[in-house]
């Protein structure tokens, strides 16, 4: 008859307390468990006497994560869990006077709470060092009015912590790294809540950047403000950004072992801890050029793998529902789209990744040749971040590669998405893991010249995504790769009519490109094939031996050539770089990597050190494209010559080269392929005019011809305005 009997002689006298867990748990000597539980959605639970009466019925309606439903004065209300004390209540935070934002003046703010929530001796508190003004000592009552500032020229705090091997405060180890010996820039974070004796409101905050002096500089920029109780990433227990106290009992232990890397992943740090359990909840505002494009409350994990004993941490960031919402709602990116070429904008996920150093910005500047191509990379911006209100320095703003991202640009089922990195199984099944795996080293080691085998591996992966993979890669030099930073997805559940992308073939994932540009004379076709003991470049080393395979990689790594990383795209790149991040990154390099000198002698040092690596560029690629096709013919045994095409254009209309569009403003373009491997040449009209024909090297009034080239090689396109 019922579903639970409170234990016999069971007595609550006035004023105290009993816990009683709604679980389908046995109780125990220490703990009262019903055997049942509540449904989070809402639920109806009847207080009975003994002989069945009804003494009390209460209707829980949907409750959130740490959010209780009970009895305040003479009313039922969702309120805070105080399992064991007296019910408290959630009162509503306070109001701003002013939003968070860039302003040109100082100001004074004013801060409110809304009336008849239970106590005339409410009271607003308030910090702004970025602090929790529920416990921290610098929290103050509100009385009249805040005064808005810019905060520089008081002391660092955030900005005080360093490397020391004996404290658990430290953030990192093996390296050095010591705190700025400068003021670091500081937005004002004003934190407040409100509180009487029946309970507080959730904390909120604001974040202030007064233009007056320094940080006048960040108003047209993309700008992040990541406000967190410092206790979630600096305490020695529960602090994500330090050893913690885990890592002194282990030194002092017989286990501690001082030759072991400090880079390994299981050291015994709080930052090197993964999980649920290492999530802390944090706010963050995202602005763009002054103006508030995010603004809400996120999980916050430490990223990474053997970075995150840098002293400068990269973060992921994640919507859930228990925060407040469970997605994140904006236009993060301005050039994200998916494959039907909408916008999009809605993201459960985001990292913030690290740059201090000028390699870090390599990852953005190669991955901006070739993003939107047919390989699977992040989008990515550049902002700038400060962490409770001091800088931090230079971040990309980065896509996650989860099935969210899976879903939101290709349109498959995050419930069917098989994703692999680094030989770990990221999405799905751990089936999936090992049927690719299989699968590669089953058809790693058998002759793909015979077409049965070449065919079996047609079926199971997209060879245009694996072949723009290894293009890219060996273009740009990247030294960890192939046989670290890779990785693949597919779609595991039924084809989606229309969605090329649903065909079940696994396709290659591109990220992590920070060690990429560095010697343009490496032989990375010899590179490859050493590291290609891995899988899946075991796999593709095995295809080039495929006649057909080779014909079509062969084409497309001179389409790289000629396009995806010509030097006139890339010279725009790098003047873009050049004038943009120069000085972001020479101040995040200084922040982070210790100067003994003045701040402007340190801003100055790592400022020409940027601006070298960038004309180092332009000499890795103009020598790249001559040096790599030279590799190659020597690697794949080319037996052809290599021609020089040169494409001419009369009339409104464009020329496709195989997998590339020529930039022919110009009315002319010159670029380089094989003899002996034809090439595709499309007519594109524009849409007031019409196509006539090919000619000089052709005649063909196709649009679409094939071209077996010689030494030198002319074609022209005619185009016609359509006479209306």
């Amino acid at each position: 008859m019922f579903k639970f009997k409170f234990p016999e002689n069971t007595v609550i006298d006035s004023g105290d307390y009993l816990v009683i867990f709604c679980s389908k748990q046995h109780s125990t000597s220490d703990e009262i468990h019903t055997g049942f539980s509540l449904n989070n959605k809402g639920e109806v639970v009847i207080l009975s006497s003994p002989e069945g009466e009804q003494i009390e019925k209460i209707e829980i309606p949907s409750l959130e994560e740490d959010e209780t439903y009970g009895r305040f004065k003479n009313n039922f209300l969702k309120m805070m869990p105080t399992p064991g004390t007296k019910n408290q209540i959630w009162l509503e935070p306070p109001s701003f006077s002013k939003d968070s934002g860039f302003y040109e003046n100082e100001f004074t703010l004013d801060l409110s709470s809304q009336e008849g929530q239970g106590d005339e001796d409410m009271k607003i508190y308030y910090t702004i060092d970025g602090s929790n003004p529920l416990i921290s000592n610098t929290s103050k009552v509100f009385k009249d009015s805040i005064p808005i500032y810019d905060r520089t020229e008081e002391p660092n705090i955030y900005g005080e912590y360093e490397e020391n091997e004996d404290s658990p405060f430290s953030i990192t180890r093996g390296v050095g790294y010591k705190k700025p010996n400068y003021l670091l820039d500081k937005a004002m974070i004003v934190r407040a809540v409100t509180k009487n004796e029946y309970g507080h409101s959730k904390i909120v905050e604001k974040t202030y950047f007064i233009t007056i002096n320094n940080l006048a500089k960040y108003k047209d920029l993309t700008v992040v403000s990541l406000v967190t109780d410092p206790e979630n990433l600096f305490d020695a227990e529960k602090g994500i950004y330090v050893t913690g106290n885990q890592f002194i009992k282990w030194k002092n232990s017989e286990n501690y072992n001082p030759r072991k890397n400090v880079w390994d992943l299981n050291n015994k740090c709080n930052y090197f801890m993964r999980g649920a359990e290492w999530e802390r909840e944090g706010s963050i505002t995202i602005f763009e050029k002054g103006t508030i494009l995010l603004e809400q409350n996120l999980g916050i994990r430490i990223k990474g793998s053997s970075t995150r004993n840098t002293p400068c941490k990269s973060f992921n960031l994640m919507a859930k529902k228990k925060y407040g919402k469970s997605t994140i709602k904006c236009k993060l990116f301005p050039n994200n789209y998916d494959i039907n070429g909408e916008l999009i904008n809605e993201y459960k996920s985001f990292s913030l990744r690290q740059v201090n150093s000028e390699g870090r910005l390599r990852d953005k500047f190669t991955t901006d040749l070739f993003h939107h191509r047919n390989l699977t990379t992040a989008e990515m911006r550049v902002s700038i971040l400060f962490i409770n209100g001091e800088y931090w320095g230079m971040y990309t703003i980065n896509e996650l590669f989860t099935d969210d991202y899976i879903e939101s640009h290709y349109h498959i089922p995050k419930k069917n998405v098989g994703m692999i990195k680094q030989y770990t199984i990221e999405e799905g099944p751990g089936s999936e893991y090992d049927e690719f795996m299989d699968f590669a080293f089953k058809y790693s080691n058998l002759d793909l010249r015979e077409s049965g085998n070449y065919l079996e591996v047609f079926k199971q992966v997209d060879f245009i995504s694996l072949m723009e993979h290894y293009a890219a890669g060996i273009y740009i030099g990247t030294e960890d790769w192939p046989g670290y930073n890779f990785g693949v997805w597919r779609n595991f559940g039924d084809k989606i009519g229309g969605n090329e992308y649903s065909d079940g073939k696994w396709r290659l994932i591109t990220y992590d490109l920070d060690k990429t540009l560095l010697n343009s004379s490496n032989d990375d076709w010899a590179h490859m094939h050493y590291r290609s003991s891995g899988t899946p470049a075991k796999l593709f080393i095995s295809l080039l031996k495929n006649k057909h395979f080779k014909r079509k990689f062969v084409n497309i790594f001179c389409d790289y050539m000629n396009g995806i990383m010509s030097m006139d795209k890339v010279s725009k790149l790098i003047e873009d770089y050049r004038e943009n991040y120069t000085d972001l990154l020479a101040s995040s390099a200084h922040r982070w990597h210790f100067y003994d000198g003045s701040k402007l002698e340190g801003f100055a040092f790592n400022k020409q050190n940027y601006l070298k690596a960038l004309d180092n560029h332009y000499t890795y690629f103009n020598e790249r494209g001559n040096k790599t096709l030279q590799h190659m013919i020597k690697y794949l045994n080319l037996t052809g010559e290599l021609c020089e095409l040169t494409l001419v254009k009369k009339g409104n209309g464009k020329i496709q080269v195989n997998s590339i569009i020529p930039d022919m403003k110009n009315g002319s373009w010159i670029g380089q392929y094989m003899s002996d491997y034809p090439i595709t040449l499309t007519a594109l009209a524009d849409k007031d005019s019409k196509f006539l024909g090919w000619t000089e090297y052709i005649d063909s009034k196709e649009e679409i011809i094939t071209v077996s080239l010689q030494k030198h090689t002319l074609i022209q396109a005619n185009f016609e305005i359509i006479q209306k």
